[in-house]
């Protein structure tokens, strides 16, 4: 089974309530971001980064069309969390947490994780 089927059978799983899952909101923003770009790439026939954003924000149509296929995304997740399936976790550490978290683990900001010890998560 292709990686893609085996992505498609736990959502189908998830779907039937067989799993709870959780996603974060860091996730929906990078997966919108990715399929806004991959959509004005498709309709532009460009491949270069910083040209299809140029292109996005200046192109309102453009946005508008690939937004139509970022917001399905966006309606999925929320179709699940209505469902009681999904809950979505929001990041929300203070400050110095998120300093000294970044600076303990090496990681790049977008990157910071909850952990028991530093309550960086809010479950919505």
């Amino acid at each position: 089974m292709s990686f893609k089927n085996k992505c498609t059978e736990f959502l189908r799983l998830v779907e039937l309530g067989k799993y709870k899952a959780y996603i974060s909101t860091l996730v929906v923003d990078e997966v919108t971001y990715i399929l806004l770009k991959q959509k004005a790439s498709e309709l532009l026939g460009e491949d270069s980064h910083y040209k299809i954003l140029k292109a996005l924000k200046k192109d309102d149509n453009l946005f508008l069309q690939c937004w139509e296929t970022a917001q399905l995304h966006v309606n999925y997740v929320l179709a699940l969390k209505e469902k009681g399936v999904l809950r979505i976790i929001t990041q929300m550490p203070d400050l110095e947490t998120f300093s000294s978290t970044v600076d303990a683990f090496h990681l790049l900001p977008r990157n910071t994780r909850d952990t028991s010890q530093y309550n960086l998560l809010l479950v919505i």
